[in-house]
């Protein structure tokens, strides 16, 4: 079943616009700020929503937030 919070084509890409950036944490945390007891998703995404499940785990949790950080924390890639 794919899961409608979670990006099919880069699940670090929150904010839907086709690159991962400090955007992707900060919508990632600014929807834990406004669902403070809302852990597990249901439904479906609006617009304005990201799509907040980067770990796939049917949540938005600060798991979430920190795989976009670490990720955009990586050394580039050397040519």
């Amino acid at each position: 079943i794919p899961n409608a919070w979670r990006n099919p084509n880069n699940p670090l890409d929150v904010s839907r616009d086709g690159a991962v950036s400090p955007v992707d944490a900060l919508t990632a945390i600014n929807w834990l700020n406004n669902n403070p007891s809302l852990n597990a998703l249901a439904g479906v995404p609006g617009a304005m929503d990201g799509l907040v499940d980067v770990n796939g785990d049917g949540a938005c949790s600060p798991a979430d937030v920190l795989m976009v950080i670490n990720y955009l924390n990586l050394p580039p890639a050397s040519s």
